[in-house]
């Protein structure tokens, strides 16, 4: 990776860690604190220094967001599916909603014919 994304990194994930290590810190949690703040401390001593030291880290961080946005997506498909879209399944069928027209006798052919608006070109257009 590039020099600079290494030393980005640093200032970045430094600064976050030493902010959320003053934080913690002022809240009186000194372990989690001294320890957040220490890494945030010479992620940041890194970046200012030697950031080619931060290749390794910067890799291992990527490969973490990597695989905590495969989790993420998984768990937020998950309850889109049994929060929003079954829910809404089961409701238009209560009420005898058929979006597909699967009931009822089977149609010579699925073509819809097309609306008379949609001939003219300028029905695009957005008048406002």
């Amino acid at each position: 990776m590039a020099l600079s994304e290494d030393r980005k990194f640093g200032w970045t994930v430094g600064g976050v860690f030493a902010v959320l290590g003053a934080l913690l810190l002022w809240r009186h949690q000194t372990a989690a604190g001294a320890a957040f703040a220490s890494l945030g401390g010479a992620l940041l001593l890194l970046a200012a220094a030697a950031p080619t030291l931060l290749a390794g880290p910067h890799r291992a961080w990527l490969a973490f967001a990597r695989v905590l946005g495969r989790v993420n997506s998984a768990v937020f498909l998950f309850l889109t599916f049994f929060l929003v879209l079954a829910p809404l399944g089961f409701v238009l069928r209560l009420f005898g909603r058929d979006e597909l027209r699967r009931r009822g006798p089977a149609p010579a052919s699925m073509w819809t014919p097309y609306p008379e608006r949609n001939r003219d070109p300028r029905h695009y257009e957005t008048i406002w």
